[in-house]
């Protein structure tokens, strides 16, 4: 990855610009990688592993951004509609046709024989 030397980035921080400086944060990595003892293969390799991750994340986020959203107010219409539509199934409205089915039945003492 070869990047121009005066080559700056605008990025837009609410209402302020700044700019960003790819080769400044390259040559920190360079300084960093020297400093612990790092090749400059290994600095490559991290870099490579970090626009990887970046670029999935940015493929997630798009997917996120894509999915339909629904106001608060439909959803919640959908779950009281749903909720009246199959409240006769539901035992804990209805109650159990025997209690032999009833999950929350008092379970009987153990004996020792």
């Amino acid at each position: 990855m070869t990047l121009a030397p005066n080559h700056k980035k605008t990025v837009s921080v609410g209402n302020r610009l700044s700019e960003a400086t790819p080769n400044i944060i390259i040559t920190g990595l360079f300084i960093f990688a020297f400093i612990i003892g790092l090749s400059d293969t290994a600095v490559m390799d991290m870099m490579v592993s970090t626009l990887q991750q970046q670029r999935a994340v940015t493929e997630q986020l798009r997917r996120e951004a894509a999915i339909k959203r629904i106001p608060v107010s439909v959803a919640v219409a959908d779950i009281v509609r749903y909720i009246d539509d199959h409240e006769h199934e539901d035992c804990l409205l209805v109650g159990f046709s025997s209690q032999k089915v009833n999950p929350f039945r008092e379970k009987s003492s153990c004996t020792v024989l």
